[in-house]
């Protein structure tokens, strides 16, 4: 009986979540009501108040969720490795695991973090992204290192062009697979902007 109704539990949220999804890109989240949703979702309001107060409410505890889900990915990136593969120009895996958490996820962060959306998820998104990479990298960029720019102004640097270039990503129809993106990344992290532009050639490596 409980699986049974862990499931009914899990569908009818999934349920409200599309119609949540549907409503947004009817009307903006703004004007966004439970009785529309309820009613997009064939459910009654009643059932809608079993698992959230209110729309706000709603969002910000699916955020929370989709948030956990990809803190606990970022979690597996290790510097050492990622400076390995960034070596060898190729994707690292542990940061395409990640993108591939977002492409399936792509209808709900294009949505909440659209024009239709609140674009104030996104300030949520970065920092989370910057704590993570903060506490994975301060370790391995020491205070006296040669390192032309502060770490806290390249976190900064990194988070917001990663955001910037993930969400063009979802919201063209991810016309690049997770790896391939994960490249361009890559590329751009360890050889900087001119040379991924093409303005200057790569150095050579030493190896």
């Amino acid at each position: 009986m409980t699986i049974r109704y862990d499931r009914r539990q899990v569908k009818t949220k999934q349920q409200l979540l599309q119609a949540l999804l549907t409503c947004i890109e009817h009307k903006g989240l703004d004007h966004v009501t439970v009785t529309d949703i309820a009613n997009e979702a064939d459910l009654n309001r009643g059932t809608f108040y079993l698992h959230y107060q209110d729309v706000r409410h709603m969002v910000q505890q699916i955020m929370n969720e989709k948030i956990y889900m990809l803190t606990e990915l970022i979690k597996q990136v290790d510097p050492y490795e990622h400076g390995q593969y960034a070596d060898q120009d190729l994707p690292y895996p542990k940061i395409v695991a990640i993108l591939e958490e977002l492409s399936a996820d792509r209808q709900f962060y294009t949505t909440i973090l659209g024009a239709k959306g609140d674009p104030s998820y996104i300030l949520q998104v970065k920092k989370i992204l910057t704590d993570a990479l903060y506490n994975k990298f301060e370790l391995h960029i020491p205070g006296n290192s040669s390192a032309h720019v502060p770490t806290h102004y390249l976190l900064a640097y990194m988070t917001s062009a990663a955001v910037g270039m993930i969400l063009y990503w979802l919201e063209n129809d991810l016309p690049e697979t997770p790896s391939e993106i994960g490249a361009m990344i890559m590329n751009i992290a360890n050889h900087g902007l001119i040379v991924s532009a093409g303005l200057r050639e790569k150095p050579q490596s030493h190896k």
